[in-house]
């Protein structure tokens, strides 16, 4: 009984802060995601860049090259598949870097490789 009330007071504040976290491919909340995705709850991931930190992945730079991206198009496009991320963006340029996120999906193998970071 104990379980169903945490997770009932755990969803309700969830549903109550409109399901928004903190989230981005380096993000500790990585157990939050499949909870939620198992209730059904919707994530709005809140700077899903990392406040400008994803730029120095690695790993994301490596994976970028390979679909011709940038990296901040790779963890936008990494994120979508779990999340809805609303990055900010105050430059034209910025803006442009965000929508080349769109319109393309990384391979499972990638997906799951950045999973790992």
């Amino acid at each position: 009984m104990l379980n169903r009330v945490n997770t009932f007071i755990f969803i309700s504040l969830i549903n109550y802060n409109s399901q928004c976290i903190l989230e981005s491919p380096k993000s500790a909340e990585k157990d939050v995601i499949p909870f939620c995705e198992r209730n059904n709850i919707k994530v709005i991931a809140y700077s899903p860049l990392a406040r400008g930190n994803i730029k120095n992945n690695k790993i994301l730079d490596e994976i970028g090259r390979k679909y011709n991206r940038t990296s901040v198009q790779v963890a936008l496009n990494y994120l979508m598949r779990r999340s809805i991320p609303i990055p900010k963006a105050s430059t034209k340029d910025h803006i442009d870097e965000i929508l080349g996120a769109l319109g393309w999906n990384l391979s499972d193998e990638d997906y799951e490789r950045i999973s790992k970071i």
